[in-house]
């Protein structure tokens, strides 16, 4: 459960499970409140959150769904290489002037030493583990805190 204080967060991953996981352990810090299973689905939606708006209603979203805040933190999983990233944020920059939004990039050398894509819910739970502990500590740190924007690798 999130509470008034939870910060909103978009996660991107190619792995609804893994993304159901990121989602729980965030709590109470952070809300995941909408969650990107393509690159394209990504682009549109984020693209809505840069302008202020809610985006489009879609099944595959695992996140919350609470709107009341608009989120400006976009966690890219390790699903997405870095060429996926910069596509994402050039088109979402190309459409709203790529201001305000605080962009969470996978630091391959960490996504390295996470391991192989998990697939059972064993492994998807130990790897969302990782990337949780590794995202709270990034977003913990005063360049992100005192950020209003920009591409931050954790």
């Amino acid at each position: 459960m999130t509470t008034g204080t939870s910060i909103p967060m978009v996660v991107c991953g190619r792995n609804p499970n893994v993304a159901q996981d990121v989602r729980r352990m965030m709590v109470p810090e952070f809300d995941v409140v909408h969650a990107c299973l393509t690159p394209e689905q990504a682009i549109v939606d984020i693209t809505r959150f840069a302008q202020k708006l809610e985006p489009l209603r879609h099944n595959e979203n695992v996140g919350s769904q609470n709107y009341s805040k608009i989120p400006n933190i976009i966690t890219m999983g390790g699903g997405y290489d870095p060429e996926a990233c910069v596509k994402i944020k050039e088109a979402v920059d190309n459409q709203t002037g790529g201001k305000g939004l605080l962009w969470l990039w996978p630091d391959a050398t960490k996504k390295a030493q996470a391991g192989p894509v998990p697939t059972t819910p064993k492994e998807f739970e130990s790897y969302a583990s990782g990337v949780v502990t590794r995202i709270k500590e990034r977003t913990s740190q005063a360049d992100f805190t005192e950020s209003e924007g920009g591409v931050f690798y954790y």
